[in-house]
């Protein structure tokens, strides 16, 4: 049986890991790729400089992508500083190949459906156009070759709309 950790325990964790294992081993710098507001807003706080040193507590950079669009996200106050930075815009378009949740063009060979695409994909589009007009990172998951077909034209859109050659 799984439950779900707290935002606390989640935190705590990270640090721990931090300070155990990436400081001995000389990590500058870890990212997390799936990182909801509030956990933003806390790992912000944990990773600003300290006014007095103006270093954070551990010397590690955090780079986080979020799940939450632009301008969802923009409402909330996430500055950015040398330590903490939200690097870009996560999208989870499809499940695992295991589990028989990604979206293939196809069926499974030994499942009768193909699987399926997450979300409603006019928002998926609109969310995902709005954070690379803002010059943002985008990151897809994506698994099944029919998502990333869908991906692949959502950069391709992107690219006529507005190119970016990073």
């Amino acid at each position: 049986r799984a439950f779900a950790a707290s935002k606390a325990s989640v935190h705590h964790g990270l640090i721990e890991a931090m300070r155990r294992y990436y400081l001995p081993k000389g990590v500058t710098s870890v990212s997390d790729m799936f990182t909801a507001v509030p956990s933003l807003k806390a790992l912000e706080k944990a990773f600003s400089a300290h006014p007095s040193t103006e270093k954070p507590l551990y010397p590690i950079r955090l780079f986080c992508y979020s799940p939450v669009p632009y301008s969802k996200r923009s409402k909330f106050s996430l500055p950015t500083n040398e330590w903490f930075r939200v690097q870009g815009f996560k999208i989870i378009l499809d499940g695992s190949i295991q589990l028989r949740s990604a979206f293939l063009s196809q069926v499974y060979h030994d499942a009768p459906h193909k699987g399926s695409a997450l979300g409603s994909m006019h928002a998926v589009r609109e969310n995902f156009l709005e954070s690379w007009r803002a010059g943002e990172q985008v990151a897809v998951h994506n698994n099944g070759d029919g998502a990333i077909d869908i991906t692949l034209g959502l950069v391709r859109d992107a690219m006529k709309e507005l190119p970016r050659h990073e």
